[in-house]
């Protein structure tokens, strides 16, 4: 847990791509925010979904984890488990939004005033 690519702050949990890291950094959570967000190059992207509170989710609870590696980075939502039966189907609904011109945000602060400027 103690990565140099990764912040836990008291808001926001942060994770940063690094080309030089040795080894890969995975990090799940029950995100009941419903969102994480990739910034890249003065743009951030924004996936939200919904959280099930009472739902049952793989990977020990973890509705949304975030990967990073030595070339890339990936954030995933994931669904509560279902047992189907034949026929049956679930849907895992996300939305995406893209932002231009997005400064790097350097604290939670930053983070708190991006997020808002994402939701108008």
């Amino acid at each position: 847990m103690n990565d140099k690519r990764v912040y836990w702050g008291d808001k926001y949990i942060t994770l940063i791509q690094d080309p030089v890291a040795a080894s890969p950094f995975k990090l799940g959570i029950p995100n009941e925010h419903g969102f994480g967000c990739y910034y890249n190059n003065s743009h951030l992207f924004v996936k939200k979904f919904a959280h099930y509170k009472d739902e049952k989710y793989p990977d020990f609870g973890c509705s949304f984890e975030a990967y990073s590696c030595d070339f890339m980075m990936e954030i995933e939502s994931l669904s509560p488990l279902k047992v189907l039966q034949p026929e049956e189907c679930v849907i895992h609904e996300e939305t995406w939004c893209l932002f231009n011109n997005i400064n790097a945000p350097e604290n939670e602060g930053d983070l708190d005033d991006i997020l808002i400027k994402c939701k108008s």
